[in-house]
């Protein structure tokens, strides 16, 4: 029998042998129950009765769903103050598991931005107030500091703050989504390597995690991120050769895993840390400085460099900022040239650093002989210089900077009371 037709959403009945059978559909789902009965009319007011619940549910959920996204939308689309876009975006960041040193780097290029906008636009007090104008005149303003690479790091983080959290309306665009790199800025500009004698001078300038620090650097070729965020997990201590083995964060997408032979004297600085302490970050105290604001650990490693006597930038033309020549990354770049130096294959070379591409790692090859030695033992032994004296005043920086801002009070007030507790204490020695 023919189905009989009802209002939508309301389903229908059909004939089946003597007795009606009912359908409907609710959220996608299809229904289908006998009546027991051939009269239609009690078919009709028993399909009532069943689908009636089921549509009060679905309704229910349909507009609960919408209200939620209504509420969301409100949330993002809020005119936020370009001194909170920061912490606003951290909390996009949080509910969207972005790890801590992603969120903190995000966190820096949003600062810098509402620095920027405090000092030359103080008009712009919120999101909403800033269009292409003031967009494209940050941009000109980064493109006369930042290298090209740098330079577009800003201008996404940017957009996709104002993306989350001030998304477009067919009213207003993103203004940060046509801005370009202004012509006749700032070029490419790469970290040069080191010399034995440099590195030498660098180690026995630095001291405490920060030499280790350099050491892994070097003796890894690892960028800056990987090495300052490296796990004790990721050593192979069990083997007579200990190996390194981790995802770099430039590559992990691509899934590339680099296995990296500890050399010896990287093995003897290692293995100062005690076995019962081998578990967790190797780096905890310049870990927590690089995830609360990465640039800050940048500036503890050049004053390293100048301490060992390394000019770390130079002038450029047109009043441009200092280009840097020297940094972590040129610890990276001695890696590679020492072991091209030293005949090491290139295509070892390659599966060490991580390179995706011969081409990269020809850019860091300074020169080289074919030869099969071993990388890692090809390199100089760098750490045999001594280490500077214990100088409280550095660990005390990294402490501080890797204060969250809810500690200062608190370190100010413990800073205090040792200040009161040492004037009593001279006071006594004093009567």
């Amino acid at each position: 029998m023919g189905m009989k037709a009802r209002a939508k959403g309301a389903g229908s009945l059909e004939k089946a042998g003597r007795v009606w059978r009912a359908r409907w559909v609710v959220g996608g789902k299809v229904y289908v129950r006998s009546t027991g009965t051939g009269n239609r009319q009690k078919a009709e007011r028993l399909l009532a009765a069943w689908v009636e619940p089921f549509r009060d549910k679905h309704e229910e959920a349909v507009l609960r769903r919408l209200a939620d996204r209504v509420a969301d939308i409100r949330d993002r689309g809020r005119d936020v103050p370009l001194s909170g876009m920061a912490a606003a975006f951290e909390e996009v960041c949080d509910r969207r598991g972005v790890a801590a040193s992603t969120a903190a780097h995000y966190r820096a290029r949003l600062r810098a931005f509402a620095a920027w906008a405090a000092e030359k636009r103080p008009a712009l007090r919120t999101m909403l107030d800033v269009d292409a104008d003031a967009a494209g005149a940050f941009a000109a303003d980064l493109a006369r500091r930042m290298a090209p690479k740098t330079f577009f790091d800003y201008v996404s983080v940017l957009a996709m703050a104002w993306a989350k959290l001030c998304p477009p309306t067919p009213t207003r665009d993103n203004p940060w989504a046509g801005v370009e790199k202004p012509a006749g800025g700032k070029e490419s500009h790469d970290r040069r390597a080191l010399t034995e004698e440099e590195l030498l001078a660098v180690f026995g300038a630095a001291q405490g995690e920060m030499r280790l620090l350099l050491a892994v650097g070097f003796f890894t070729g690892l960028r800056l991120g990987d090495v300052v965020r490296l796990d004790w997990s990721a050593i192979d201590t069990a083997k007579e050769k200990w190996v390194a083995t981790l995802k770099p964060s430039k590559t992990k997408r691509r899934g590339t895993v680099v296995s990296i032979p500890v050399a010896a004297p990287l093995r003897a600085m290692l293995e100062a840390t005690p076995p019962r302490r081998r578990r967790g970050p190797v780096f905890h105290e310049l870990r927590a400085v690089y995830e609360r604001d990465d640039s800050v650990l940048s500036g503890m490693i050049q004053d390293v460099f100048r301490s060992a006597g390394i000019e770390t930038q130079s002038e450029r033309a047109h009043g441009m900022r200092k280009a840097v020549d020297v940094g972590f990354h040129s610890l990276r770049h001695s890696f590679v040239s020492f072991a091209g130096n030293e005949g090491a294959p290139l295509a070892v070379v390659r599966k060490m650093v991580g390179h995706v591409s011969e081409t990269m790692t020809e850019h860091y090859f300074h020169s080289s002989d074919p030869a099969a030695r071993a990388v890692v033992d090809a390199l100089p032994d760098v750490t045999r210089a001594a280490p500077a004296p214990t100088d409280n005043l550095s660990a005390f920086r990294a402490a501080v900077a890797a204060l969250r801002p809810e500690q200062f009070k608190e370190a100010e007030r413990m800073l205090r009371e040792a200040g009161k507790a040492r004037r009593v204490e001279i006071g006594a020695k004093a009567r």
